[in-house]
């Protein structure tokens, strides 16, 4: 029955505001830990779109947004930036997204991510 009920999950449990940390794991010397909040809205029944921002001087900033596909419990999208391509995966486990960004095609784990959900943060448009 677990299984049954992770493929039913609904896609709302992962709609809204995201705060907590995104720290490196040493595998890139331009990696610095930061402090993020993730928009996440759904885009249709299988997909999301996270807005990923960083906390710089108490404000919000946009680092980018990923398309990503919700497969029961777990979030996974990809990131292309040109030289550095991502895989960023999130899982839902209670009130909480734990997850990685990997880079690819390798798959060295170049972040791990803990973030929960935020009742107060609100957005701030650039």
């Amino acid at each position: 029955m677990p299984f049954l009920a992770a493929l039913l999950l609904p896609v709302s449990l992962f709609i809204g505001t995201w705060t907590g940390t995104s720290k490196c794991t040493g595998a890139r010397a331009a990696c610095r830990d930061e402090i993020v909040v993730y928009h996440i809205a759904e885009k249709s029944e299988s997909t999301l779109t996270v807005t990923m921002n960083k906390i710089v001087d108490g404000n919000e900033e946009t680092m980018g947004t990923l398309e990503m596909r919700v497969e029961g419990e777990t979030l996974t999208g990809d990131y292309d930036g040109g030289r550095l391509k991502s895989r960023w995966t999130f899982t839902l486990k209670e009130a909480a997204l734990t997850g990685t960004a990997k880079l690819l095609p390798g798959g060295e784990v170049i972040r791990h991510l803990s973030l929960h959900r935020s009742s107060s943060a609100s957005r701030q448009d650039p």
